[in-house]
């Protein structure tokens, strides 16, 4: 299986701590790349990784040294203008024959990922029935990295369903021949940001546009939208009433039929993927609680 790290910064990038990309952020020592390429290594499932971005930078933050010394085929690819022509330019310059191939997909702002939890993610996916996995993350397990009465932390944003509340992993396994709309996962990507009314407003007009071929859609969003803002506001009764109506399986249901896919979620118990540098606050956090995030990480292994 191939790993995709998608470290582009075009279409939609928001730049953090005065660094236009964020896979070249140093947290511990080490840029967020090099944490996650480590992390790649143990992954046995992993046959090549294949980070796409701007190539020339890339190759010489990594270095011809550990290109060299990598355990499996460390290759790179120039970014092309958005997250969907940076996964699918990469799989078709590094095609191996195979056109159904199953490739993992991730981000390069996540400095706490550990390769025991993409082992977990992997090991949970089942790609015969599916042909597009996501992950989640509830939020008892974020917890662990939320502020402390002496300590900061990070509040990561979460959906509200109604066997929990939730927040997207960063961590995907898609066979990109078998997406026939691929091009609405770059949309929904570009508005990802839903604590901005403007992007609810955005990703409310998209789902309106789709009411030929998903009608219920958009109704069943706004409730979803309700159910989460009423949570962050306090209105408890109120938010677990409408998250009643907001299941996981409908919600795959949608997102099977507005991709022209087959789309399952799938939920990791370690939290590390979902924690990403969204902003410069976020950045100083988690390298100021890094090392002490990492060794719980590890304790939780054992």
């Amino acid at each position: 299986m191939d790993c995709i790290v998608l470290a582009g910064n075009r279409e939609n990038y928001r730049s953090v701590a005065r660094e236009d990309n964020k896979a070249f952020l140093k947290v511990g020592g080490r840029s967020i790349l090099h944490i996650i390429l480590e992390e790649l290594r143990a992954v046995d499932r992993v046959d090549r990784v294949l980070v796409v971005g701007p190539k020339d930078r890339l190759q010489e933050e990594v270095g011809t040294h550990l290109v060299a010394a990598y355990p499996k085929p460390l290759l790179f690819y120039q970014q092309g203008r958005n997250l969907v022509e940076n996964i699918l330019g990469t799989v078709a310059a590094s095609a191996t024959g195979v056109t159904d191939r199953v490739v993992m997909v991730i981000p390069s702002d996540i400095p706490l990922i550990t390769c025991e939890e993409l082992n977990q993610f992997i090991d949970r996916c089942d790609m015969d029935a599916y042909d597009y996995v996501g992950g989640i993350t509830s939020a008892h397990v974020l917890a662990r990295y939320a502020p402390q009465a002496d300590q900061p932390g990070v509040t990561m944003a979460t959906f509200r369903l109604n066997s929990g509340s939730y927040r997207v992993s960063n961590l995907h396994l898609v066979r990109p021949a078998a997406v026939k709309r691929a091009d609405y996962i770059r949309q929904t990507y570009a508005l990802r940001y839903q604590k901005q009314l403007a992007n609810i407003a955005k990703m409310w007009l998209v789902l309106l546009g789709l009411l030929w071929r998903v009608p219920t859609a958009p109704f069943y969003f706004l409730v979803a939208q309700g159910a989460r803002h009423c949570e962050v506001w306090g209105y408890q009764r109120l938010a677990k009433y409408l998250s009643g109506f907001v299941t996981l399986s409908r919600a795959e249901g949608y997102i099977s039929s507005i991709l022209g896919t087959r789309f399952k979620v799938v939920e990791t118990d370690f939290g590390g993927a979902a924690v990403d540098v969204d902003n410069e606050a976020d950045y100083h956090t988690i390298s100021r609680r890094f090392d002490e995030w990492r060794r719980m990480q590890r304790r939780r292994l054992t």
